[in-house]
């Protein structure tokens, strides 16, 4: 199987990997809103001492708060050059409950399906060439009655437009997307994600 990435994408994220953790360079905006998407998760599920996956997670910003909130925390990514700023950040910072692994989620699905009690995917759905491709193996990945969350801004003047969507894995799979993407191309609808 091959990899459901844009090999640019991974070269452009992964160009920036050493200016991931300064709060006021490029991703002074993902350190910004940070707390707001551990609130976002943290309404749904408890995640202390629960296993979580982080798909996609760049430079660790999300995993490695994640695991400072309790929970056992991977975060996973194509870009060999993020995986190694996010170990090396969680060094630093002592952060004992995390761990980082260079796989694509699909890989890791077929590795460890029903394994995570919580899986998250942020910012990440618009960068890959099949986001239900992301979406079945985040469904594959959760436990039964795990959750499942995604949340993407999109680039550009309409950032300020979204999808969300959560997914709760019991009886069934249930995704629930308001469609308000800039670009509809990659905007997936409830009914071709199920």
């Amino acid at each position: 199987m091959s990899d459901n990435v844009h090999a640019h994408e991974i070269q452009k994220f992964g160009s920036m990997a050493e200016r991931w953790w300064d709060t006021q360079g490029e991703f002074k905006t993902l350190h910004a809103i940070n707390p707001l998407r551990l609130q976002f998760i943290q309404q749904f599920t408890s995640i202390e001492a629960k296993r979580v996956l982080d798909v996609g997670c760049g430079g660790g910003i999300l995993t490695e708060a994640l695991a400072q909130k309790g929970a056992r925390a991977l975060g996973i990514d194509l870009s060999a050059d993020l995986i190694d700023v996010a170990e090396l950040h969680a060094l630093e910072t002592q952060t004992h409950t995390v761990d980082y692994q260079k796989i694509s989620v699909e890989k890791l699905a077929d590795e460890q399906p029903e394994s995570f009690d919580f899986v998250t995917c942020m910012e990440m759905l618009e960068h890959v060439p099949d986001a239900g491709s992301v979406i079945s193996a985040c469904a594959k990945l959760v436990k039964p009655d795990g959750i499942f969350s995604f949340f993407s801004l999109p680039e550009g003047r309409e950032g300020k437009n979204r999808y969300r969507g959560r997914i709760k894995k019991s009886a069934g799979v249930r995704i629930e997307i308001p469609l308000h993407d800039t670009s509809s191309s990659k905007c997936l609808s409830p009914e071709t994600t199920t």
